[in-house]
């Protein structure tokens, strides 16, 4: 048996604990400065545990992006439900998935994003990539079909796409590094509400 079916012959929750470690230590250091230290501690294994399920740091790296973009897709599903694409509406839905996953496995996603600006040479390996190329460009396209007759005139499309980027990563950047103790649901409560006020500025009447 290969080190990694010896891996995925793991329980689930063991294998979770793995992959949400070194999720979270690839996403604050990037790959060539990642402890693998860190991560087996953070996993709550020894190092020769790690090693024992991959051959190397990056091994573990492209096995976690695969995982972590297969995680993504099967979570967010980017195609509306229903043929009305009312910009509002569609952005709403796609939130909500996002921030079910995002709360479920935050550090996924901030490593997926590390990977994509940080790793160009490492991203060629990884199997998934080019079905993440696809999902992309469908959600590109489903992007051109939205119905934005609802927006006002102060803001483009364009424009708008890009104020959801900007507040989708700065409620991911407060989510991650909130202080201990902080409550959640107070944040994403302030998301939601962002989100309300912006609808209230720009929709069109």
């Amino acid at each position: 048996m290969n080190k990694i079916k010896l891996f995925e012959s793991l329980p689930i929750e063991k294998q979770n604990r793995i992959l949400d470690a070194a999720s979270e230590v690839f996403a604050k250091y990037g790959y060539y400065q990642a402890p693998t230290d860190l991560i087996s501690q953070s996993a709550g294994i020894s190092k020769g545990s790690l090693f024992y399920y991959f051959t190397s740091k990056k091994q573990l790296f492209l096995y976690l992006l695969d995982y972590a973009i297969t995680e993504m897709m099967s979570n967010i599903d980017v195609r509306p439900q229903g043929d009305h694409l009312e910009v509002f509406d569609y952005i709403t839905y796609v939130t909500k998935q996002k921030l079910v996953f995002f709360q479920k496995r935050p550090y996924l996603v901030e490593f997926i994003m590390k990977a994509y600006s940080e790793e160009p040479s490492l991203l060629q390996e990884s199997k998934q990539m080019p079905i993440l190329f696809q999902y992309e460009k469908e959600g590109s396209a489903i992007l051109q079909q939205v119905d934005y007759s609802t927006l006002n005139e102060n803001i483009t499309p364009s424009e708008l796409m890009t104020w959801l980027s900007m507040i989708s990563f700065g409620y991911m950047r407060l989510y991650l590094y909130r202080k201990p103790g902080a409550e959640v649901d107070h944040l994403n409560e302030q998301l939601l509400k962002l989100f309300t006020q912006m609808k209230e500025k720009f929709k069109r009447g």
